[in-house]
Parts: structure tokens; C-alpha cells; sequence
């Protein structure tokens, strides 16, 4: 097949409906970027690496040269299968696909510029551009409350560190425990509990093994921050043992 949309034609059920939602997602958030067909299958090219899509029976997969991005998601994504440079989701893990949108943005985020670093290398920036780079543009109004949020939380733990890999922050240790992004409307903060907390009231939540659910929650104002401390804590303890 010479074209995408010949590719996409040639497929049915789910696989069609979630590389068509990709397509369209990536078409419509980096319009710069074109697709180009590989092994008769869709790739975006983004500076020294890329984004490319293949369809299985199945299976969903998402591939880049960006090994640390995929390792990152072995913590989030239990029911996945992992190549070294791939992803793969069965087409019903709807859960998978907001965080599989995350790795698009995080891939061409760290290699689209005039001078893209070799595949697996994060620029070692100050710490203030980092966190000017993570919220930028509409999301610079939730910095504060980022910074509000840190400093409740650094005397109720142990040393740990932020690790920005590119549009979110990782709050770790030898695993991540928090994590951080805002969208134009709100602050997001992820965390892992032992089980469905649905009287938290999460955005989402989803069930990454057995005996850890990730939870997704919104945050406009600090009025929450106490227990959300207390949750952080929580997240901390369960993902360090």
C-alpha cells in the first residue's frame, strides 16, 4: 500500500477506529508533521526519531526510537506489552489510549527543533526552564499552584526527585509515585492507590496491575491540597514497596 489512507481502508474494527483517532490526534496537534508510509505503515518523522503506528490482529502499537519514553510507561501501562522501542495495547484498553496520546506529545516535544538531540538524551536544563517549558502558554497560571502543591509536600516525605521529561513532571523515587501536567483548564495530578478510590472522586482511573489502580485528578485551587497530601503520601509508600 502506497498511501495512508489505503492502509487505513484496508483495516476493520478497532484497529481501524484507533489508528484513524491517532491520525487524526497527530494531524490535528502537529499539522508540521506530515505522514509518510514505511513498511506500508504510517510514520511521523520528528527530528532525529519519530512516531509510527503499526495494527496487528488485536493489537494497537505505537513505536519510536525514544527508548526512555517507552521504559516511563512500564509503570503505567501493566497490561501492555513492551518491545524496546514499542507499545503495544489491545484494542479495548480505552484506558491506554490518553496515555498513549501523552507519548506522541512527549516524543515530538523532545525531538521537534532546528537541532533534535540523539534518540534517549533529555537536555540537562535549569531548573526554572524547566518548569516554565512544562507550563507554558495557557498553562503558566498553574505554576503557582504547582509550586504550592511541592512545598506542602517535601517535609512529608523522604528525598525525592522531579523529573521533567518533557510536558508533565515525575515526582520519584526509584519509581514515579506523582505526576504532574496541566491542561488550559486545570492542574492534573496522578497517583497510584491499592485499589479503586472512587469516593476521591477521580477524572479517571486506571487499573494498572492487580494491586495498583493510577488515579487522575483535577485541581483549579489549593482548597484540596491537605488531603491531597495525605494521598501523595499514600501513592509515595505504595509505590516504593
Amino acid at each position: 500500500m502506497d498511501t495512508v489512507q489505503e492502509y487505513l481502508q484496508s483495516l476493520e474494527g478497532g484497529g481501524k477506529k484507533l489508528l484513524s483517532e491517532f491520525l487524526g490526534y497527530m494531524d490535528e496537534n502537529y499539522p508540521q508533521l506530515k505522514p509518510v508510509m514505511f513498511r506500508q505503515r504510517p510514520m511521523y518523522k520528528t527530528g532525529k526519531s519519530y512516531v509510527y503506528f503499526t495494527v496487528a490482529k488485536e493489537h494497537f502499537s505505537v513505536h519510536t526510537l525514544n527508548f526512555e519514553l517507552i521504559e516511563r510507561l512500564k509503570q503505567t501501562l501493566a497490561t501492555a506489552d513492551f518491545g524496546k522501542g514499542c507499545v503495544k495495547v489491545r484494542f479495548a484498553d480505552e484506558g491506554a489510549v490518553p496515555v498513549l496520546k501523552r507519548l506522541c506529545d512527549d516524543i515530538v516535544s523532545l525531538n521537534i527543533s532546528d537541532n533534535p538531540p540523539e534518540p534517549g538524551f533529555v537536555p540537562d536544563l535549569p531548573y526554572g526552564q524547566k518548569l516554565r517549558n512544562t507550563f507554558k502558554g495557557s498553562k503558566a497560571k498553574w505554576l503557582p499552584l504547582y509550586t504550592e502543591l511541592l512545598e506542602r509536600v517535601k517535609p512529608l516525605l523522604p528525598e525525592f526527585t522531579e523529573y521533567f521529561p518533557a510536558v508533565n513532571v515525575l515526582w520519584k523515587h526509584k519509581s514515579t509515585f506523582a505526576q504532574i501536567s496541566a491542561v488550559s483548564s486545570a492542574m492534573r495530578i496522578e497517583l497510584y492507590f491499592d485499589t479503586l478510590r472512587a469516593e476521591r472522586k477521580p477524572l479517571k482511573t486506571l487499573q494498572t496491575s492487580k494491586n495498583r489502580t493510577a488515579h487522575v485528578f483535577e485541581v483549579t485551587d489549593n482548597s484540596n491540597f491537605g488531603e491531597i497530601s495525605e494521598w501523595i503520601v499514600e501513592s509515595y509508600e505504595l509505590t516504593r514497596n
